[in-house]
């Protein structure tokens, strides 16, 4: 066969393969499609939608819609015998490598003949107003996934929000978020960017605000940036200017402080938002290392009306759990600094920082274009634009966080939206990046592990479906008022405890719609992370985070459906398992002190004759609360003779005992759970009461955990 014969089947079949789509009308190929090779008829549930599949036996063009469908034949009729001379040469395959199509031919020469053609003309095209709103409801969608009240907001601008209801907080937790976008954090902490548009070319170099700005030495100069994103506006509807970043920074032992810092005022030489993030930063890097550190001097320089969140990442841990983080919990180990931190008022342009967040969420490729349409061109900061420039989506994110162009905010929603729209309303179609929230992280397809699985391996920030048995709940975790849900290895008496219920009522309250004894396969990410730095911290602590759909206490059939698989009586754990005793001061320091052990764990505290466990009350105080109302919650243990807090302590803070709060069995004091006591002495380590006999206890993994000693319901022991 001659060389140009071998183009015309090359040719052939792309016009074929071309041919096919007419045939497919309302048939939009999926985002990815794959080409399949095989010696039969394809089976009916092999690939998705838009998929090709090509028979080497038959040498059949196959596309599956809702099924399979013939749309060519490649082998073509039978021809008339003709004089002899060379054998005829066919198609004997088909591959997609690298998005090509290879054809193979039956002497061995394979031909590229391009990529796999789409069927673009099955896009729909929308105007760019229906664009445009389509993009700023994936922002609204975004902002309440990080938990801000967005009824209050008006989400009619990729520009900026200056609706006034914003808190710092909210802010600080945006900026937390923005922290797990790669893409983001490369652009925010560039000094500047040059690049070309296309159409009509311009070469364009543009400067950060925040890092080229005036003033930003007043932080740099003692912080390393990380990023950040300024935002101002001369004008409110309140009638006072506002001038804010969100910023990250390098702060102390190596912790990654995220804040918000906004001030009712325009930048001068004397007093801007940079010289008060250093100030916030100052404080928060003595507040990190000394919760209790005397910064009033500093705070005295602060404008009483500023609103200041500073925020301290975990060390270890994956940034996709971050937004189920409770960050301003009472006693939060991560808030670091906070000044009037819930009081709302005007973001400027630190809200693009969302803008860019919702893009990326549907950006496949940051090297695709589009184009900035005159009716996008807006008046601000940036550089000018005639209308009809073509630049990439790399080019508009540094446009957007650099010099805070708002007419690229426009034109991104407009060409974003677009996407948005054409996957939502095709047939296969879906964002490229689906974001991350409440029933929507992969859980249909995570795999079921057992509690002893999910502590003996975590797979860290990847999501499982933990199974096990409920034991009960208790509000004391980590000392803070978290709830957590306690569920038992079905084969062991191996514990954990699923923690932060996404619900619109804790789900791990009294009323929570499970009976301790049902076996669950609760959706979680395991995580590991440092324990609370104000207690420590030597030591890291293995959590478990609810990630499933919200409970309705008015209607709790569909969530108990979904996440209880059965019932069991065997619920008790086995006291003839527990191998862990803590029987001397020795022993508890060397238990508290030690390296390992990331989990969750049934112990012993035996006092004896000669060596009785001691407890005094007056443990702790909390936020709101009276030394009285925490005499009950934790108790101080020890087996020594101590003569003050200090000399008690072990490391850095002191062994304590905790109620156990059964959601089903409440018990009213802890004394009629083990000391069988009404009174103890208050903080008089010379009159301790003492106990001979055994205490069993849950220990949960971590730096203040494994101080902390939770003594269990006797529902948990044995059967009830």
């Amino acid at each position: 066969m001659k060389k140009n014969k071998l183009w015309q089947v090359a040719i052939c079949f792309v016009l074929i393969l071309s041919m096919c789509f007419p045939l497919l009308a309302g048939c939009t190929p999926a985002q990815s499609s794959s080409f399949h090779v095989g010696t039969t008829a394809p089976a009916d549930d092999l690939g998705q939608k838009g998929d090709f599949y090509f028979n080497k036996t038959t040498s059949e063009l196959f596309y599956k819609t809702d099924a399979w469908e013939k749309v060519a034949d490649l082998k073509g009729q039978q021809g008339q015998p003709g004089q002899t001379g060379e054998q005829g040469v066919g198609v004997t395959d088909v591959a997609l490598v690298d998005g090509e199509i290879i054809v193979t031919l039956s002497n061995g020469e394979k031909i590229n003949v391009g990529p796999l053609p789409t069927d673009e003309s099955q896009q729909p095209e929308f105007s760019e107003t229906d664009a445009k709103n389509a993009f700023y409801a994936k922002m609204k969608e975004k902002a309440a996934s990080f938990g801000i009240d967005t009824d209050r907001l008006t989400f009619n601008s990729a520009i900026s929000e200056s609706s006034g209801s914003i808190t710092s907080r909210d802010m600080a937790k945006m900026g937390v978020m923005a922290m797990g976008y790669d893409e983001l954090v490369k652009i925010w902490n560039q000094h500047k960017y040059t690049f070309t548009t296309s159409e009509v070319v311009k070469t364009i170099t543009v400067e950060s605000t925040f890092m080229e700005g005036d003033y930003g030495h007043y932080l740099s100069d003692h912080y390393y940036v990380l990023g950040g994103k300024t935002g101002s506006l001369a004008k409110t509807s309140a009638g006072t200017p506002v001038t804010c970043i969100v910023v990250a920074v390098k702060g102390p032992n190596d912790a990654t402080f995220v804040g918000f810092i906004s001030g009712k005022f325009r930048d001068t030489d004397s007093q801007n938002r940079f010289r008060l993030a250093k100030t916030a930063f100052d404080i928060a890097s003595q507040k990190y290392l000394d919760k209790n550190a005397d910064t009033s001097a500093l705070e005295e320089t602060l404008p009483s009306d500023c609103m200041i969140t500073i925020l301290s990442l975990p060390q270890t841990g994956n940034l996709l759990s971050y937004n189920y983080y409770d960050w301003y919990a009472e006693d939060s180990p991560y808030l670091v600094y906070d000044k009037n931190g819930t009081m709302p008022y005007y973001t400027a342009s630190s809200w693009k920082i969302l803008t860019c967040m919702t893009a990326l969420d549907y950006i496949a490729d940051l090297d695709e274009t589009l184009t900035i349409t005159e009716s996008c061109i807006k008046s601000g900061s940036g550089p000018v634009f005639d209308g009809g420039e073509v630049i990439t989506y790399r080019d508009a994110l540094h446009l957007i966080l650099l010099p805070s162009s708002n007419t690229t905010c426009v034109a991104i929603a407009a060409a974003v939206g677009q996407k948005i729209l054409q996957h939502e309303s095709s047939v296969s179609g879906g964002p490229v990046y689906s974001p991350v929230g409440e029933g929507d992280f992969g859980f249909d397809t995570a795999p079921v592990v057992s509690v002893s699985e999910a502590k003996s391996n975590p797979d860290t920030g990847m999501p499982v479906k933990v199974r096990g048995v409920v034991i009960g709940a208790t509000n004391t975790y980590d000392n803070s008022t978290s709830t957590v849900m306690l569920i038992k290895d079905e084969q062991s008496n191996e514990i954990c405890g699923v923690a932060k219920a996404l619900t619109t009522k804790s789900a791990f309250e009294t009323n929570l719609p499970f009976e301790i004894g049902d076996i669950v396969e609760i959706p979680v990410i395991c995580e590991v992370v440092p324990g609370n730095f104000s207690y420590g911290g030597e030591h890291n602590k293995l959590t478990f985070t609810w990630f499933g759909d919200r409970f309705d206490s008015t209607d709790p059939t569909p969530f108990v459906t979904k996440y209880r698989v059965g019932h069991t009586d065997n619920f008790a754990i086995d006291k003839e398992q527990v191998t862990t005793v803590i029987d001397s001061q020795e022993d508890l320091e060397a238990f508290c002190n030690r390296e390992s052990g990331l989990h969750w764990e049934i112990v012993i505290l035996r006092g004896t004759t000669e060596q009785p466990l001691k407890a005094v009350t007056g443990a702790a105080t909390a936020s709101g609360k009276e030394d009285k109302d925490m005499k009950r919650e934790y108790i101080r243990i020890f087996f020594d003779n101590p003569t003050s807090i200090d000399e008690q302590k072990v490391g850095k803070t002191s062994p304590s005992l905790s109620n156990f709060g059964n959601l089903h069995n409440l018990p009213d004091l802890l004394s009629t759970m083990m000391f069988n006591q009404t009174e103890y002495a208050q903080e008089d380590f010379t009159q301790p009461y003492t106990f001979v006999g055994d205490v069993y206890c849950l220990v949960i993994g971590g730096s203040t955990a494994y101080y902390h000693f939770i003594v269990p319901d006797a529902s948990c022991i044995v059967p009830a």
